[in-house]
């Protein structure tokens, strides 16, 4: 798994690493992490080729890739306000955002918080 991640071109740097591995964290089925928790663009390698301008990305590729951005999103803030049971604070500073992005990110889901049990 760790040549997996070495082996990525990270055109977020570090900060797109922290948030991959957290969202892996929590959405993890277990205590540890292994190849089957890695997303799909991880085990494919490169997300795109580098240099390559976002304007030559197909249409429908650009609208299905943030689809799946948002989904993994949502999942990683509800796993983390459920790990919190409920305590927004908290769950902001785990996900590494500010509190008010989180109430955003809630409200753009348009979903209360997810239940604690």
């Amino acid at each position: 798994m760790l040549a997996r991640l070495r082996a990525y071109h990270w055109p977020g740097n570090v900060r797109e690493l922290r948030n991959v591995v957290d969202a892996m964290v929590a959405l993890a089925d277990s205590d540890g992490l292994d190849i089957d928790d890695l997303s799909p663009e991880l085990l494919a390698g490169e997300p795109s080729v580098p240099g390559l301008p976002a304007s030559s990305v197909p249409a429908d590729d650009a609208s299905a890739a943030k689809d799946n951005l948002k989904s993994a999103e949502r999942a990683a803030i509800f796993a983390q306000v459920r790990a919190c049971g409920g305590n927004l604070t908290q769950a902001a500073k785990r996900l590494g955002i500010a509190r008010s992005t989180l109430y955003l990110r809630l409200a753009e889901y348009r979903e209360e918080p997810p239940p604690l049990g």
